[in-house]
């Protein structure tokens, strides 16, 4: 793991928006092959915390092995992103979404903010559905479940559910750290 300390760069760099260009190369060469996961990945890679190194190569699995597609990702994880308000996990998710995922800037949008919104794919509405109710205050109806299982699959549904873990879990340390959005270096 890289020998800086996440509480020594929080106070010494983060605040100030600024990340340690050698930091980001190290991360980056280290991470290359789940690149986007990477930059996330980060913060919880150079924590101290055991449990937290071991826990990164989650993020990777949804770059190569997850039965959800981009889109699905994306969805779910504007959503987690936004109910935690990380500005950083935020701000690099909506790009993401628009980009990798091929959402319209509207509905990606409208996911960060919590504001109702539809997709036209069966697939991305049940994970929006779904996530929208697990995420809230809320139990997942028998009829929502019934339509996951038949979308998604078994696979699928606990895809979702390990994936807003993963991602509640990057947004609060993001948010510990007080990660600003434009956090120089981290977004390309």
């Amino acid at each position: 793991m890289i020998a800086l300390s996440a509480p020594v760069w929080a106070s010494q760099r983060m605040r100030s928006g600024v990340a340690p260009p050698s930091v980001w190369a190290q991360v980056s060469s280290k991470f290359r092959p789940i690149a986007v996961a990477a930059k996330s990945s980060m913060y919880l890679s150079q924590s101290p915390s055991k449990l937290l190194q071991n826990i990164t190569p989650t993020g990777a699995y949804f770059e190569t092995e997850s039965t959800l597609t981009k889109a699905e990702i994306e969805i779910a994880t504007n959503l987690i992103n936004g109910k935690w308000h990380a500005a950083y996990s935020n701000s690099e998710h909506e790009q993401i979404g628009q980009v990798a995922g091929g959402l319209a800037p509207q509905k990606v949008q409208a996911l960060i903010a919590g504001l109702p919104t539809s997709f036209d794919d069966p697939r991305q509405q049940v994970v929006y559905e779904l996530t929208s109710a697990l995420i809230g205050p809320r139990v997942v109806p028998q009829g929502l479940y019934q339509r996951a299982r038949e979308l998604l699959g078994d696979k699928g549904i606990v895809d979702v559910t390990v994936l807003l873990g993963w991602f509640t879990g990057v947004s609060l340390t993001l948010a510990a750290y007080d990660v600003p959005s434009h956090a120089a270096g981290l977004i390309p």
